[in-house]
């Protein structure tokens, strides 16, 4: 994560852009923002909440 320093958000595209070996990993790592269904357990959470659905979402573990 850049944060939300110019330099560091600078810094940290400029490495991403120039290396290759950084670009890769970054392209490897499929899962950075989760596992995709995000939207539909976010769903299925409030409906649970608010007793509209059966049950609640497992929640998301990030793999290592």
């Amino acid at each position: 994560m850049a944060g939300i320093e110019e330099k560091n958000i600078f810094n940290l595209a400029d490495e991403l852009l120039t290396s290759k070996a950084v670009h890769d990993q970054m392209a490897m790592d499929s899962k950075s923002y989760g596992d995709g269904n995000t939207s539909k357990k976010i769903v299925k959470a409030i409906l649970s909440h608010f007793r509209f659905g059966s049950e609640r979402p497992i929640d998301f573990v990030k793999e290592k």
